[in-house]
């Protein structure tokens, strides 16, 4: 649930791992307005050794929010075994379908209605930012608006992760004569490589793919890492 959880991304100093936790929970209560003894939260530490920097990730839904659901299963004879963002599900079953791209940044266009999607950005299996995206006009003819909002916030993720260029994005869709037109016109428009991927559709061996079946799958993968 998006009114549920964040993600932000700062810097710390680097240090031993046995430090971290307390030095991110300080920090990110910068970053919050809730209080964050009332979130249950995660992070993924980036460290540059020639900045003597580390880029925090942090993850965080509200309490309350996962207590109440772990209270149904519970109910139901079930209890929770991970809780995590929905673009971090979307993002590893993302690229479980698709060739690697090692050390690259991307970005991931995941519509969720006709005027709305979420924009992630990720780097191999980590995503480093998620944006709320319309997309209103990117069924018309004319997609200035939607080439100005993908503009903006491409050039924002670079400022904030230090000149860091997205090197392709991806739309989801079915692959349609539209979809592919709208792909071209934003590879031309954005400078940057845009490609049309179904891979919804391929989780369900072909059959329409959803967003809650691809965040489940991409959940489940979580136990087949390392």
């Amino acid at each position: 649930s998006p009114e549920a959880s964040m993600i932000r991304h700062f810097e710390l100093p680097v240090m031993p791992k046995k430090d971290q936790k307390n030095a991110v929970r300080f920090e990110a209560q910068k970053y919050i307005p809730i209080d964050i003894k009332d979130l249950y939260f995660d992070y993924e530490s980036h460290g540059d050794s020639s900045r003597k920097k580390m880029d925090i990730i942090f993850f965080a839904c509200k309490r309350q929010w996962v207590d109440r659901i772990a209270t149904l299963l519970v109910l139901l004879g079930m209890k929770i075994g991970r809780v995590e963002l929905t673009s971090q599900s979307i993002a590893r079953a993302f690229r479980r379908n698709l060739p690697e791209n090692p050390g690259k940044a991307e970005a991931l266009v995941l519509p969720s209605s006709e005027s709305n999607a979420e924009l992630v950005f990720f780097r191999d299996h980590s995503v480093l930012r998620t944006r709320h995206l319309p997309i209103a006009a990117a069924g018309n003819a004319d997609t200035a608006f939607l080439v100005s909002e993908l503009r903006l916030s491409l050039d924002n993720f670079s400022e904030s992760f230090r000149g860091a260029r997205v090197d392709k994005l991806y739309w989801v869709g079915t692959g349609g004569e539209s979809v592919r037109a709208l792909g071209e016109n934003l590879s031309k428009e954005l400078s940057t490589k845009v490609e049309i991927s179904d891979f919804l559709g391929a989780l369900g061996n072909g059959q329409p793919g959803t967003v809650p079946i691809s965040a489940a799958y991409g959940c489940a993968l979580a136990s087949l890492q390392p």
